[in-house]
C-alpha cells in the first residue's frame, strides 16, 4: 500500500509500505536454523582407542569418544574386536564388529565415505590380525565437513534475510 507522506506544489513525497522483506525474512530464516543445527551437530571429532589386556592378548577394551560442539559423548566396550569395514550406502562409513555387539557405527552422523575411511578401516583391521601391537588410537575428524555442510543452509538463509 502507497501513502503520500507530504505534498507539496513542488515536491510529493511516498511510503510504500511493502511486506514482501518479512516474506524474505521468514523464508531465509528456516535456513539459518537448520545450517546452525547441522554444522553443530556433524562438526565432531571421533578417537577410537583399543589396547590389548596384558594377561590374555586375543582380549582388548575399546574407547569410542565423540568430541564436538555439542559436547562429548564416550563409549568403552570390553569385548574382542572382530573386523572393521567400510559400507558405503547411505553414508554411514565405517563399522566395527564386536564379538557380542552386533555392529557399531565409528562417527555418529552421516558421512561422505571416501579414501579417509579405507585407511581407518584398514588400520583397525591390521591391530586386529597382528598381536604384536598392543594400542591403536585412530582419530577421524569431521570439523571441515560439518562447517561445510552447515555453510551450505546458512549461507543461501543468510542472504535472503539480508535482502529483505
Amino acid at each position: 500500500m502507497i501513502e503520500i507522506v507530504d505534498q507539496t506544489p513542488n515536491r510529493l513525497q511516498l511510503r510504500d509500505r511493502d511486506w514482501n522483506w518479512l516474506g524474505l525474512g521468514l523464508l531465509g530464516l528456516p535456513f539459518v536454523t537448520v545450517g546452525l543445527i547441522v554444522g553443530l551437530a556433524v562438526s565432531n571429532r571421533t578417537t577410537l582407542n583399543c589396547r590389548r589386556l596384558a594377561t590374555n592378548p586375543k582380549s582388548m577394551v575399546c574407547q569410542r569418544i565423540i568430541d564436538g560442539y555439542l559436547g562429548q559423548n564416550t563409549l568403552t566396550i570390553r569385548e574382542p574386536l572382530m573386523r572393521a569395514s567400510v559400507r558405503k550406502t547411505s553414508g554411514v562409513g565405517v563399522v566395527l564388529y564386536f564379538s557380542k555387539t552386533p555392529e557399531l557405527e565409528l562417527v555418529n552422523h552421516r558421512i561422505i565415505v571416501g579414501y579417509k575411511q579405507e585407511i581407518i578401516a584398514n588400520k583397525i583391521n591390521n591391530f586386529i590380525q597382528n598381536s604384536q601391537i598392543k594400542t591403536l588410537s585412530l582419530v577421524q575428524d569431521d570439523y571441515l565437513e560439518g562447517l561445510m555442510s552447515g555453510l551450505m543452509f546458512l549461507l543461501p538463509g543468510l542472504f535472503l534475510v539480508i535482502l529483505s
